[in-house]
């Protein structure tokens, strides 16, 4: 991205956009943004997005993806527990169904699915619950908070009032004795 703004004659480096950026972070576009409106190059995010970095925008770069069973077995080496998010945007392919893709992604060693989400309509928290449930998978949720890049998303609260139920949480985690 940088050598692509920087061929539009943008004057930004890598080593700035790595210097702004929080300590340990994975850079990517939203702190290639930051610095564009920090160097006051563009007002403000959206413009960076739009104007470079979006993504049919001249600078962007695709990111580079996994296979599902990589991306599995990479969490699973890591010691930690490999969840599909936010199932109700999944791209299908024409004819296949939620309940096909989890039992695929079962297969090859998915832990859990986030049932929980603030675009999951009702219905969608019904359907990905009974899925988890008829496919042994385990249920999280969350609010999709990302810290600076989302600002009007709070930490731990889904949105759409359908939060985590107190009773899926381990009793070691939950606010409530006996929950």
């Amino acid at each position: 991205m940088a050598e692509n703004l920087q061929a539009l004659g943008v004057p930004l480096t890598l080593a700035e956009v790595t210097a702004a950026a929080p300590p340990e972070a994975n850079v990517g576009r939203p702190h290639f943004a930051q610095t564009l409106v920090d160097k006051g190059i563009v007002a403000d995010l959206s413009e960076a997005f739009d104007r470079f970095l979006g993504d049919n925008a001249p600078a962007y770069v695709p990111s580079a993806s996994l296979i599902p069973a990589e991306a599995i077995a990479l969490i699973h080496a890591a010691g930690g527990l490999a969840f599909l998010a936010h199932p109700g945007l999944l791209r299908l392919a024409p004819g296949e169904t939620a309940r096909e893709r989890l039992a695929a992604l079962k297969a090859l060693g998915l832990d859990g699915v986030e049932v929980f989400y603030p675009k999951h309509t009702v219905p969608q928290i019904d359907r990905f619950q009974s899925l988890a449930h008829d496919l042994g998978l385990l249920v999280t949720g969350g609010s999709d908070f990302h810290g600076a890049n989302k600002p009007d998303v709070p930490l731990g609260v889904v949105l759409n009032g359908h939060g985590v139920p107190l009773h899926l949480l381990p009793p070691a985690l939950s606010p409530v004795p006996g929950a």
